[in-house]
């Protein structure tokens, strides 16, 4: 398994091998069977939970992210730099 570290990113990428990991082995554990081979829509349903769950690691990782932001910090540091607040 992957290295467990606290960085937010970190956190997700271990989150996504885990997703990655499972479905992977769901995928062969179905597809080696002679009898019952999965069908294309069963192979597609499976395709669409990854990607759905892929979606919500990356969008919980975005607004922690954002959460993570010291909105007060960085306008006391631009108002310290004699910056105005809609400049760049």
């Amino acid at each position: 398994m992957y290295k467990q570290d606290t960085t937010i990113e970190n956190r997700a990428i271990n989150k996504m091998a885990v997703l990655l990991e499972k479905y992977g082995a769901e995928f062969r554990d179905k597809t080696s069977k002679t009898d019952g081979f999965p069908q294309i829509d069963e192979i597609e349903q499976g395709w669409e939970k990854l990607r759905k769950q892929s979606s919500e690691v990356i969008g919980d990782m975005v607004n922690e992210l954002m959460n993570d932001v010291n909105e007060r910090e960085l306008i006391a540091k631009k108002k310290r730099s004699g910056g105005t607040a809609g400049s760049s």
